[in-house]
Parts: C-alpha cells; sequence; structure tokens
C-alpha cells in the first residue's frame, strides 16, 4: 500500500484500464514469465504479488476517479490514488462488504497520511454513497471515525 507500507492488505497490483484488457497484456507478461490464474489474475512463479486489469473507469462505489497523484522514478510514472481516495478504497471494502479487516486497513492508513486524509470529503462521498444505495449502513462510518480517533 502505498501510503502505509506496513498495512498490507493486498498481495495484487491493480492497473486500471480504461476500456478492459486488450489482450496484448497476456503476450507482454508472458513473455516475463506471468501465466493466467484464476482468469484474470497474472501470477509468477518467483513472487507472492498477483497483477490485474479490471476494466476502467476507476470509481469508488459510485464516484468516479478523475484524479491522482503523479510519483516519478526516473523516467517510470506511477499514478496512485489520492491518500482520502486510498481510504476511501479500503473502507469501501467494509461498507460494501462488511470485511473488518478492510475497515482496520482504512483506519490505519487514514492515520499513516495524517492531515492529507481529508475527513469532509471522506464523510460527503459515504454519506451519498449510502443515499444512492440503502445497502450501506452510516453506523459503519461512525465506527470508522471512533476507530480513527483524531487525526
Amino acid at each position: 500500500m502505498h501510503y502505509a507500507p506496513a498495512v498490507m492488505q493486498s498481495l495484487d497490483a491493480d492497473f486500471v484500464l480504461r476500456f478492459g484488457p486488450s489482450g496484448d497484456e497476456h503476450k507482454a507478461l508472458a513473455t516475463i514469465g506471468f501465466v493466467v490464474s484464476d482468469g484474470h489474475f497474472f501470477r509468477h512463479p518467483r513472487s507472492r504479488f498477483t497483477v490485474e486489469f479490471p476494466a476502467g473507469p476507476l470509481a469508488i462505489g459510485s464516484e468516479l476517479i478523475t484524479s491522482w497523484n503523479i510519483d516519478r522514478k526516473g523516467d517510470e510514472i506511477l499514478r496512485v490514488l489520492h491518500p482520502t481516495d486510498c481510504v476511501r478504497d479500503r473502507f469501501m471494502a467494509y461498507y460494501a462488504w462488511g470485511d473488518l479487516s478492510a475497515l482496520d486497513a482504512a483506519v490505519k492508513v487514514a492515520r499513516a497520511v495524517g492531515q492529507q486524509f481529508k475527513r469532509d470529503i471522506f464523510e460527503r462521498w459515504a454519506t451519498e454513497e449510502a443515499t444512492k444505495n440503502n445497502a450501506y449502513d452510516l453506523g459503519r462510518v461512525r465506527l470508522f471515525f471512533s476507530r480513527l480517533g483524531p487525526v
């Protein structure tokens, strides 16, 4: 996880493709030893990490993500979610499916990024998601903030 490396929630890297996988990624990854696993994950025998190419556009809940941070290392560019979006992404798994490990990760990332976490943006989004989808319980938002404490 980019903002809180000690918070290990996932062992896969998601590369969101705007219109979905083309098939070229299969060929490119095969040349360096990756194989398709479980229909859509790519695995390498010497890595515990998997790679996935979910179809875009990128969204958290029903909100499209239209901006992100850009990290540069020489000629390489990596686009990553803003800190608040990273927290929302982890929280979404708890909001939608009750995944307590995702709630824990969301809290830890929010703490790790401190003032970069925008509480007002998070609260607005969570309330809108609950309004759009009656299955989302605002009590889960209150639990998130009670576990988070002051940032």
